[in-house]
């Protein structure tokens, strides 16, 4: 059966640029995969990217961040992010559970309303994982907090890597 992996943009930016924390991890990991898996970003990664080009603080790290988007647009396949009514609402209620969520162990508070729209990019990226059935692979904190709130997303064991198995049962609560 053919799996499909969503990395998030801090996974694509680790297996792109060598010099990046866990580049040789995520190479190893991606190398793993069945010949038959498939392996996707979203294209809110490609926006994220994009915004760091404007802002590259010289002509190298620009132009390595555009070499970085073109190997992406041409080895990967890009997902929109999903804008029918059960995606909208798995976004809310996420949104909502990771706000409200406190982790001692994760050392997460709970946050306030102006610190959750930092994570709105990152949980719309976990909800196009979702509804892609797609098994998201994130080093965010945010993937270790969906863990513990939703107890069938697994680690892949890999420090600072998270691989999220991220279909959600519909019976369960809160989470349509």
């Amino acid at each position: 059966m053919k799996d499909k992996f969503l990395l998030d943009t801090c996974a694509l930016i680790s297996l792109k640029k060598k010099s990046a924390d866990g580049h040789n991890q995520h190479k190893a990991k991606l190398s793993s995969l069945d010949d038959n898996d498939q392996v996707c970003a979203s294209i809110l990664s490609i926006y994220e990217l994009e915004a760091g080009v404007s802002h590259a603080p010289n002509l190298q790290l620009e132009q390595e961040t555009e070499q970085v988007i073109q190997s992406i647009r041409d080895e990967l396949e890009i997902l929109p992010v999903p804008m029918d009514e059960e995606a909208t609402k798995l976004f809310g209620v996420l949104r909502e559970l990771y706000k409200d969520w406190e982790s001692p162990s994760l050392n997460k508070k709970r946050l306030g309303d102006k610190a959750i729209i930092r994570q709105n990019i990152d949980l719309l990226i976990a909800t196009t994982a979702i509804r892609n059935k797609a098994v998201l692979v994130t080093s965010d904190l945010m993937g270790a907090v969906i863990k513990e709130f939703y107890s069938n997303f697994r680690s892949s064991g890999l420090d600072k890597m998270i691989v999220l198995v991220s279909t959600l049962p519909h019976a369960k609560e809160r989470i349509p």
